[in-house]
């Protein structure tokens, strides 16, 4: 089966049909058997594209309880994913978790609706990648906060020696709202360019400290 997102084809591994093909067949008892099977190497074992087309396979077909077995495993999943992927250094990590987890549920109750009906089908051809592009623009969208409360001094504002520390309060401050950094490199960044400033007496660059909180890190495993 091929999918296409944002006009870019792609497909549905071998391997994820077989396995949807068996979890379709098997009856409930053999079902919730699998469900509870969590070794990878076992032949028993639903990927989670498995899971995502179960949910929505029963969703549409108003199988409420298909869907409420199934669903639980696969959150499960994923919050083992996040607890991994987002350190609890982080400011607000287990928020950040809830809101990536909610904005999934929304995605797996709102299947067939909206202005995208059929976004669920990247996430059953490929799911690990298609959950961390939805952390990803969680933790984006997050950050875009930071940056609005994070209310720097332009170049007038820079004429007493408190300028500097009046900006960065307010940015301590951000950071304790629901607002959250991108990972423990973003903060390292952050850290490194503030300890770069120059001395009062030079003018600060407001886009080079804007982008040194805006970076991207370059690697982001799952």
């Amino acid at each position: 089966m091929t999918k296409h997102k944002d006009g870019v084809g792609y497909t549905r591994p071998t391997v994820v049909e077989a396995n949807i093909d068996d979890a379709v067949a098997a009856d409930p008892v053999t079902l919730r058997r699998r469900l509870l099977i969590t070794d990878r190497s076992f032949c028993g074992f639903l990927r989670s594209e498995c899971l995502v087309h179960l949910i929505r396979h029963a969703h549409r077909n108003g199988d409420d309880k298909t869907r409420d077995v199934v669903l639980p495993v696969l959150l499960g999943r994923c919050e083992a994913i996040l607890d991994t992927k987002i350190s609890d250094l982080l400011p607000n990590a287990a928020q950040l978790r809830d809101e990536v987890l909610s904005d999934l549920c929304e995605l797996l109750l709102t299947d067939g609706a909206g202005d995208q009906p059929d976004e669920l089908d990247f996430y059953e051809c490929k799911f690990n990648l298609a959950f961390r592009t939805l952390r990803l623009d969680v933790i984006e969208r997050q950050l875009r906060v930071v940056n609005r409360n994070a209310n720097l001094p332009d170049h007038g504002e820079v004429d007493e020696p408190d300028a500097y520390e009046d900006a960065f309060a307010r940015v301590s401050e951000a950071f304790q709202t629901p607002a959250i950094q991108q990972s423990t490199l973003f903060l390292d960044d952050l850290w490194e360019a503030i300890n770069a400033l120059p001395p009062i007496s030079a003018r600060p660059s407001f886009s080079s400290t804007s982008s040194a909180m805006t970076k991207n890190p370059t690697s982001r495993g799952r």
